[in-house]
């Protein structure tokens, strides 16, 4: 049962879930349910720690901040579909290679990151 929790935690409120075997791949994506202002976790895995810390911002805003070990790749779902409102590290997307678009997925943006900590922002309408 405990186990159960603990899962809950990590693959919901602070949204890692493998993809590929040993995390050499992974998803970021937070459930982001107005009754928890905040969320994140750090998990140790065989390629190093996966961080993730997500905030609710005034104004309808969120921060989430992810740190991607080396040889990894991460799937990042932003909660809003449009894309002009998400900033890493106070920049526009617009231009920058290092983030692989993979569209709008089910309501929010989606982007293939490698390894990286990384400092998001964006609006909050999922």
């Amino acid at each position: 049962a405990l186990g159960a929790v603990c899962g809950f935690l990590f693959r919901r409120i602070a949204g890692i879930e493998e993809t590929a075997p040993g995390f050499a791949e992974f998803r970021v994506k937070p459930l982001f349910d107005p009754r928890v202002a905040s969320g994140g976790a750090d998990y140790d895995s065989v390629r190093g720690r996966i961080s993730t810390r997500w905030r609710r911002r005034s104004g309808g805003k969120l921060s989430l901040d992810v740190t991607v070990p080396g040889n990894t790749r991460a799937e990042i779902y932003l909660p809003t579909s449009n894309e002009a409102t998400v900033t890493e590290a106070g920049r526009s997307l617009d231009g920058r290679q290092e983030f692989h678009r993979l569209g709008v997925v089910a309501g929010r943006v989606a982007l293939s990151v490698g390894a990286g900590a990384y400092s998001f922002r964006s609006a909050l309408d999922v």
